[in-house]
């Protein structure tokens, strides 16, 4: 979105950082349905070169590599950006107040922290490794039985899910025996492979390289792992990586152009020959001194999609990005391959969501703060040092997942927030705030949407001064199996004294929570203690990792780092499950029905109880359990009424239950939506939410000549997606 800004400035001195620099190989180089949809007369796509076939490339397999080769980086290490920064005057101005703003008041500031947060506290939460360079590109996954972690300059380290060390932190580079990926050269990736049970590494190389190890096995402290060393043609730098059935997909940053790729997984899975295939897209000319953006490959978590399905990228554009066509938009791009035929492969621009189609304008941080250009951005306490924010791209990962059937991507980026403090607590800010931009974006049919789309920036409402204000940035967002929405970064306030030093919290969102909020609270993994001096717009980031536990497809886990170069590993969830039941009599089989919806598995239930008016015990398969009256009144001519009511949902081990009203009448079915007929397993949900829940379509059987509840009954439990679990049944 244009805008312009005119700053005042700070009285500080720029210098250069006092750290010993090694300058890596990168200085030396130089350099489809309803919805809302794009009109037809938008702006015509653009459109990739390609494709570009690489390799293939023969596997170096190394087997039970001895940790011990593998020695740390030394000293203190810069590893710079690639390709070349903007020109001209940086643009100024305010921005524009921002309609999906999530700025109400945040709780004051307490020693701890923030106020107490709805979410979850942290699963575990333990130090990850201590990066030597600036800025760490600190990132990780989760997979069945391990965490990797990876940081810049190239370390990884393996622990177990307890946050045990099992290996490292080891030099990503000793893995190769020679060749161009034995240097440490950075912008590290690691991601889990779910759908395999195989982990993937990588880093890039000078001078066009791009080096890739998967691990033999499920195991990655065996030491096992097939080397792939790829020429890329250009250097694939600020590359990210996503799983996908047919290929593990890829972007990069090759100034002036974007990089896409997909490399052969079913090759590099077996340690075989592997090649690659290669479009380019143009990288936007902007006004001046407007960096460029970037694009993101769908990172998959869940089941697989079907057969065919292409790989899709997403690239975020502020209008002050592209002159050609000054619109913010989100550009979605469809990457298929055809292995048989690999020059058959498209790479595609089939949507651009813009304004008409529902999107939230944004400003993105143009920076500047101190006259010290495009990375001067983010102020700290205690300093006039700042850090950049690197507002210009979509942040790492764009996570895919099929939701209740529909194809469902979210990610996140950094945007100026200060158009909107005004509204909020009165005053207008000189300089940029930064706050986080996310998305949800579904393809119920034919066309991406926009499912939600918020801007998280809440503030403390007795904040009168600019050094009071929050800012957030550097996030990962994911989404778990029920819909819910994680969102993890970094935080910190420009205030001497109440300082919030750089550290890392998170929120989020129930899978149906109001619209394009994140309601859910906020929670700090680790506070900072210090922030980072080492001159006007320090490197920061230059990414972070939010994932999903592959095991119950619900736990978040999330990696970022401090201002010390220590990095933190934390798991939380978004405790917000709809485990719901339905309960109704069988007159065909005489059976007590439970119908649910869980997790994706049965939900054992066992009930206790005596009379016609009974309480049960509910028990989840966590052990939690909730009492509940289980009601039964016969009317006339047959009819009974049948509910449950809780009891006691605020005591200690239970869950809330909400009593809705069935209905049964001797010989009559019913089929419609019951909003007031359901009762409803919620966990860790308040009485807040019992106004306003919306049932689902049931079938409502007779009750036939029932007069009292026997002893025992079956119970048939039936998950969301459509298994059956029966031998549950009524205790007497």
């Amino acid at each position: 979105m244009a805008r312009k800004r005119y700053y005042r400035r700070r009285t500080a001195f720029a210098w250069l950082p006092s750290i010993f620099a090694i300058v890596l190989g990168l200085a030396l180089l130089g350099a489809p349905g309803a919805g809302r949809a794009t009109p037809a007369s938008a702006t015509v796509p653009p459109e990739a070169e390609g494709p570009v076939i690489i390799g293939p490339v023969d596997a170096i397999v190394v087997d039970g590599l001895d940790p011990s080769s593998q020695i740390r980086a030394q000293g203190g290490i810069i590893v710079p950006e690639g390709g070349s920064e903007p020109t001209g005057t940086v643009p100024s101005g305010p921005s524009a107040a921002d309609p999906v703003f999530q700025g109400e008041d945040h709780g004051p500031l307490t020693s701890g922290g923030l106020t107490p947060s709805s979410l979850s506290p942290t699963g575990v939460n333990f130090a990850g490794i201590t990066s030597l360079a600036y800025p760490p590109d600190t990132v990780g996954d989760v997979g069945t039985n391990h965490y990797i972690q990876m940081v810049n300059a190239t370390e990884y380290q393996i622990w177990d899910k307890a946050g045990t060390s099992l290996v490292g932190p080891l030099s990503f580079g000793a893995l190769w025996p020679s060749g161009n990926c034995t240097a440490n050269a950075g912008d590290p990736i690691v991601v889990f492979d779910h759908l395999a049970d195989r982990w993937l590494l990588a880093q890039f190389a000078s001078p066009n390289h791009m080096c890739i190890a998967i691990s033999q096995t499920a195991d990655p402290t065996a030491g096992t792992w097939f080397l792939y060393e790829f020429d890329t043609i250009a250097f694939p730098d600020y590359e990210k990586f996503g799983v996908w059935p047919d290929g593990y997909y890829m972007t990069s940053f090759e100034s002036p152009s974007l990089g896409t790729y997909v490399f052969d997984r079913t090759a590099m899975l077996a340690g075989n020959a592997a090649t690659a295939i290669k479009f380019t897209i143009s990288e936007l000319t902007g006004d001046p001194g407007v960096r460029s953006t970037r694009i993101l490959p769908a990172d998959l978590d869940g089941p697989a999609p079907a057969v065919g399905t292409p790989n899709y990228m997403v690239r975020s554009v502020d209008g002050q990005q592209d002159t050609s066509n000054p619109n913010d938009r989100i550009e979605i791009w469809e990457f298929a391959t055809d292995w048989t035929t690999p020059a058959n492969s498209t790479f595609v621009n089939v949507q651009m969501i813009n304004a008409a189609g529902g999107l939230a304008p944004f400003d993105i941080m143009t920076c500047d703060r101190n006259g010290a250009g495009i990375r001067d951005c983010i102020p700290q306490p205690d300093t006039d040092d700042t850090v950049d924010a690197l507002s210009n791209r979509p942040m790492m990962q764009l996570k895919y997942r099929s939701v209740n059937g529909v194809p469902t991507m979210v990610f996140n980026q950094t945007i100026d927030v200060s158009g909107s403090i005004f509204d909020l607590l009165g005053f207008v800010p000189t300089y940029e705030v930064a706050g986080i931009r996310w998305y949800e974006l579904r393809l119920p049919g034919g066309t991406w949407t926009i499912g939600n789309q918020g801007t998280f920036g809440p503030q403390d409402a007795g904040a009168t001064t600019e050094e009071e204000l929050l800012h957030r940035w550097m996030g990962s967002a994911a989404i778990d199996s029920h819909g819910n929405i994680a969102l993890a970064y970094s935080m910190v306030n420009d205030d001497d004294s109440n300082p919030v030093y750089p550290g890392l919290s998170y929120t989020g969102r129930c899978y149906d929570d109001a619209a394009d909020t994140l309601p859910q609270g906020e929670a700090i993994i680790i506070s900072g203690s210090n922030s980072l001096e080492i001159g006007y717009g320090g490197r920061w980031g230059d990414y972070s990792a939010l994932s999903v536990d592959p095991v119950d497809d619900s736990t978040f886990w999330f990696t970022g780092h401090l201002a010390d170069g220590t990095t933190r590993i934390a798991s939380f969830t978004v405790d917000c499950v709809p485990a719901e039941f339905l309960l109704y009599f069988d007159p065909v089989l005489g059976d007590l029905v439970v119908e649910g919806i869980d997790d994706g598995g049965a939900l054992p239930v066992v009930m206790s109880g005596g009379g016609f008016f009974r309480t049960y015990t509910i028990e989840d398969t966590a052990g939690n359990k909730t009492a509940v009256n289980l009601v039964a009144l016969k009317f006339g001519f047959g009819r009974v009424f049948f509910w449950l009511q809780s009891i006691n949902y605020n005591s200690a081990g239970e869950q809330p239950i909400y009593g809705r009203g069935l209905f049964y009448s001797s010989g009559f079915s019913r089929t419609g939506a019951l909003s007031n007929f359901i009762g409803q397993v919620r966990a860790s949900h308040g009485p807040s939410y019992m106004a306003g829940y919306n049932g689902t379509t049931t079938k409502i059987y007779g009750a036939g000549g029932f007069t009292s509840l026997p002893g025992f009954v079956s119970l048939t439990i039936r998950s969301e997606e459509g298994a059956t679990s029966t031998g549950y049944g009524l205790i007497p």
